[in-house]
């Protein structure tokens, strides 16, 4: 891969804090079903790695679901936002978020080794 290309991947880390109970389930129960839905969303046009984790250790200063995930460039991730899958696992979130952190940054090249 050439330096340019892997400069216009851009990363996408979504944590999310899950409300105790919602819709009637534990919080584990949709943990579980929200990883489901998430991966997916590796059908969407533009990703290119995605990967879900639910959290194990149930810490204090834990989120209990990470997504991590590549995009192709930053309009892949721009049409994600408004894709059909997306909308449909957003409205599923919004019922059983607490809070989320997001962030998105770009790829880049690795650095040779000293």
């Amino acid at each position: 891969m050439n330096q340019s290309n892997a400069a216009s991947k851009v990363h996408h880390v979504v944590m999310w804090h899950l409300k105790e109970e919602a819709l009637g389930r534990s919080l584990r129960d949709n943990a579980l079903s929200l990883k489901a839905r998430l991966e997916e969303l590796s059908a969407v046009p533009g990703i290119e790695y995605l990967h879900v984790g639910v959290d194990a250790r149930r810490r204090a200063n834990s989120a209990d679901v990470v997504m991590i995930s590549r995009f192709r460039d930053q309009e892949a991730l721009e049409a994600y936002h408004d894709h059909p899958l997306h909308l449909a696992v957003k409205e599923y979130i919004d019922e059983i978020r607490q809070s989320s952190t997001v962030v998105d940054f770009p790829e880049e090249p690795c650095l040779p080794a000293e």
